[in-house]
């Protein structure tokens, strides 16, 4: 056996980590939750999408994974909108509360999100925000 320390950000590793996971999970059916993986849309004119945002759920928890909308479309609710629509749907598919730790840090703020204190101590560009959800 070898090992060797490489850098994770390498496409190629992540590949061969997922993979290897992945059939672990595969084996052991039963252990793990049902993972569902919502999404939602905006479309603009001539149905074009102007703007989308997806998540993950599973142990009870949806993880905010991307969110985005077009520059020219923004600060007028749509945001908010879609984001909410992305946690109803996670409501539906199980979540009891959310976590996120990227950029729409101010518009999940908006939305009821709460900063994890000491989330990493020491470090103040760092955050997880977190919220609970009401059935």
């Amino acid at each position: 056996m070898q090992i060797d320390a490489a850098d994770s950000s390498a496409k190629a590793i992540r590949l061969a980590l997922q993979a290897v996971l992945g059939a672990y999970n595969t084996e052991k059916p039963g252990q793990l939750p049902e993972r569902h993986a919502p999404a939602v849309l905006l479309r603009g004119a001539e149905d074009s999408i102007i703007g989308g945002a997806r998540g993950s759920v599973s142990f009870g928890r949806m993880s905010f994974e991307r969110a985005v909308m077009a520059i020219a479309h923004r600060g007028r609710g749509m945001g908010r909108a879609m984001l909410a629509a992305l946690e109803h749907a996670a409501l539906q598919r199980g979540a009891r509360r959310s976590t996120c730790g990227h950029q729409v840090r101010p518009l999940l703020e908006k939305l009821g999100h709460g900063a994890i204190p000491d989330y990493r101590p020491g470090d103040t560009d760092s955050f997880l925000m977190a919220k609970r959800f009401n059935r």
